[in-house]
């Protein structure tokens, strides 16, 4: 059995929600962001994703050379094959 519990909307405190612009697109949103707190708001927030990309890129791409140097590839001397490639590409 299934039982389902609702609230009057009148017992719960209602509060006032702050009033949001209203866009009529992306260009305009764009365009009232730049206006109303500058260029550089475009990038705010983007300091920790960024880091965090250019970790798990050194970790990859650090994991990649290495598995190809395990499967035998020498600098100059011996290229892997298109399998060996794919191996160490699926093992980063």
């Amino acid at each position: 059995t299934v039982c389902i519990q609702s609230t009057p909307s009148f017992a719960t405190p209602q509060t006032p929600k702050p009033q949001q612009p209203v866009y009529r697109g992306a260009i305009h949103c764009l365009r009232h962001t730049i206006e109303t707190r500058g260029f550089l708001s475009l990038y705010q927030g983007i300091s920790s994703p960024l880091l965090g990309s250019m970790a798990e890129n050194a970790v990859l791409f650090l994991t990649y050379g290495e598995v190809k140097r395990m499967l035998g590839e020498k600098s100059g001397e011996k290229e892997l094959t298109l399998l060996q490639l794919a191996s160490a590409g699926g093992g980063a």
